[in-house]
């Protein structure tokens, strides 16, 4: 299946209560289609033209850093172009998107401060990697998701995810199977999906998890593809 098809499949799902539609493309990009919402995650430069006019409707696009495998510039722009998405950014994100988009849609995502855009409540989170990076806690519809980039562990006790994109490793030089599990003791997700890794990674973290934590789903998403799932 390429990437046109995937996205517009994405977007035939018909969503109920406590049920998500996802598409993992690369590093930690995903897609995620909420009941109320949709919404991009470190998108880089993995969408052309005619992929991002498949898109349907977008509400939010979420930047944790610039690294070029998380943020392109020309792409981002295109992106708010045809989907007219709300973005939100890391700091030194914002102060290269700032003067470029219209800043009644751009929002500094400086972390500790909680914030809503339109309905959608968003926790920045301060992580570790190289240079400054933001993992979120986003909340919508009674839905919360986790999204951690490509950071290693920080502490995210006290913290609660439905839903937890996990980053496992490479190309990151701080994330790691081990890393991704302890943000999952932290977080208590009931499903938890592996971003920014190899596939040994990917299932290295799975068998991690199932074996400390087997009240934690684990879901290992095919890049490029679709996947629905019902939240426990």
């Amino acid at each position: 299946m390429n990437k046109s098809e995937a996205i517009r499949r994405l977007y035939e799902i018909d969503l109920s209560k406590n049920e998500i539609a996802t598409m993992f493309m690369e590093y930690s990009s995903v897609f995620i289609r909420l009941p109320e919402k949709t919404i991009l995650i470190d998108p880089a430069d993995l969408l052309s033209i005619s992929e991002i006019n498949e898109i349907k409707s977008l509400d939010l696009i979420v930047f944790t850093h610039g690294h070029y495998d998380h943020y392109d510039r020309s792409s981002t722009l295109n992106l708010f172009k045809n989907t007219g998405a709300k973005v939100v950014a890391e700091p030194m994100v914002y102060s290269d998107l700032a003067g470029r988009i219209d800043p009644a849609s751009l929002f500094e995502a400086s972390p500790g401060e909680s914030f809503k855009v339109d309905d959608i409540e968003i926790t920045p989170i301060s992580g570790v990697h190289v240079g400054p990076i933001n993992l979120y806690l986003i909340k919508a519809g009674g839905i919360t998701v986790f999204h951690g980039g490509d950071s290693g562990y920080i502490s995210l006790s006290g913290l609660k995810a439905d839903i937890a994109y996990i980053p496992t490793g490479d190309p990151s030089p701080t994330a790691s199977p081990e890393n991704g599990l302890n943000m999952v003791k932290d977080l208590n997700p009931k499903v938890a999906i592996p971003i920014h890794g190899s596939h040994n990674q990917f299932e290295k973290f799975k068998s991690l998890v199932e074996s400390e934590l087997p009240s934690t789903k684990v879901n290992i998403l095919e890049t490029v593809s679709y996947t629905h799932l019902t939240l426990p």
